[in-house]
């Protein structure tokens, strides 16, 4: 049983570690942001450990899906491995990587916006225990101070041109600025990751709790062993009464138990 526990928290740390180094193809935006202004020259990447050949930018904005650089319903041109946009259409949509054999990448929300402000937020997920900074950016440039909200609350009880999370998972959610003299940016929805290290630390822990938990209780026991024989010897000498002309003798009562004897059996032996 310490065995097969063993090999089995090694399985799933591989398992974890693995979906850190082998990953499928994910979608790369830069910069890495979910809302620009119009006009904004923004280059979308479809990337991973294993390559992303026969990848291609795929997107969808209510009306039907479109592809990067392809013919008829199609948007921005392809350079490489990379759809790029020299002036973004304002169109707001969701965007992935799609393969040839229909496999998708996690998609991402872009927002294109003609509003007086923007929300610099990343794309991509966030790693639980990282940094990140919101700013309220405005379209004739630099960063305006503003209030900034998750999930209908404020972050902040005043308003800022910036804030800096130190991201648990209790802080995904759907973010907003409102500066005092322009109305407010566009919602984006942040999106939080556990840290793959975090993961690995939990099952171990956990292991090592359920052997505590097993050994406390008992049930952390060895194999049984089959084949053993048991033996009780009971030995007794006969006191000075024994008539001085008969030798001593010592009687010795045998009994024997197996694990595949249903009965016992008794023999007496004379020495």
């Amino acid at each position: 049983m310490k065995t097969s526990g063993v090999s089995l928290l090694l399985g799933v740390c591989v398992l974890l570690l693995s979906a850190l180094t082998v990953c499928a193809v994910s979608l790369s935006v830069s910069p890495n942001l979910q809302q620009f202004f119009t006009a904004a020259s923004v280059s979308l990447t479809c990337d991973g450990q294993l390559g992303s050949d026969g990848w291609t930018v795929k997107r969808d904005t209510g009306s039907g899906t479109e592809s990067c650089g392809a013919g008829g319903r199609s948007f921005g041109r392809f350079n490489g491995s990379s759809c790029l946009f020299n002036e973004f259409e304002p169109v707001s949509g969701v965007y992935w990587c799609e393969g040839e054999a229909g496999e998708k990448s996690e998609e991402v929300n872009i927002t294109v916006s003609d509003k007086h402000v923007i929300l610099e937020i990343p794309a991509l997920p966030v790693r639980t225990g990282s940094h990140v900074t919101l700013r309220c950016k405005k379209k004739t440039g630099g960063t305006a101070a503003a209030y900034f909200y998750c999930n209908g609350r404020l972050v902040r009880p005043k308003s800022e041109k910036l804030i800096t999370i130190n991201v648990q998972q209790s802080d995904e959610g759907l973010y907003w600025c409102a500066p005092d003299e322009f109305g407010s940016s566009p919602q984006s929805f942040l999106r939080v990751r556990a840290a793959i290290g975090s993961l690995v630390l939990l099952v171990l822990v956990l292991f090592v709790l359920h052997l505590l938990w097993k050994k406390r209780t008992g049930r952390y026991q060895s194999a049984p062993v089959n084949d053993v024989t048991y033996a009780e010897v009971t030995s007794r000498a006969w006191t000075n009464k024994t008539p001085a002309s008969e030798p001593e003798v010592l009687y010795s009562s045998l009994r024997t138990n197996t694990a595949e004897a249903k009965g016992t059996t008794d023999t007496t032996e004379e020495v």
